[in-house]
């Protein structure tokens, strides 16, 4: 609920772009009626219909640009909510974004979002137990 305070509704024409690959990522987006064609290097990887949502890639990874352009296929309604609000909503759960970026980013996560998650910390601890001595690794 207190996460729909912060959205805005946005229509978008058949064939209208949402965002272009490249650009900056300010905005999440949730479709509430429509379908969104998913393009990288200008061919279709996903259509999404209602209830899918897009563009939180560029809002996770820091300095991350749009990695598809994204087209409303018809008529659509989406839901937005800013970069701000998006990243504020995680604000109080830092492993629930840290699980997010994990899932994201994959190989190319930032150390913050495993130290934030419960398991990531305990297997990367581990790791740094069998490579180097305890007390050098204690955060």
């Amino acid at each position: 609920v207190d996460l729909a305070r912060h959205c805005k509704l946005e229509q978008f024409k058949a064939h209208e772009v949402i965002f272009a690959e490249g650009e900056p990522g300010d905005r999440f987006y949730i479709i509430s009626r429509g379908q969104v064609s998913v393009m990288r290097e200008g061919k279709e990887i996903a259509r999404l219909g209602t209830g899918r949502y897009f563009g939180e890639v560029a809002l996770v990874i820091e300095g991350c640009d749009r990695t598809a352009t994204c087209i409303a296929t018809k008529k659509s309604t989406l839901m937005s909510m800013d970069k701000e609000h998006f990243q504020g909503f995680f604000e109080n759960t830092p492993e629930a974004l840290a699980d997010v970026e994990i899932k994201i980013a994959g190989p190319k996560v930032q150390i913050r979002s495993i130290i934030y998650h419960p398991k990531a910390l305990n297997l990367f601890t581990s790791y740094l137990r069998s490579q180097w001595a305890a007390e050098s690794i204690e955060f």
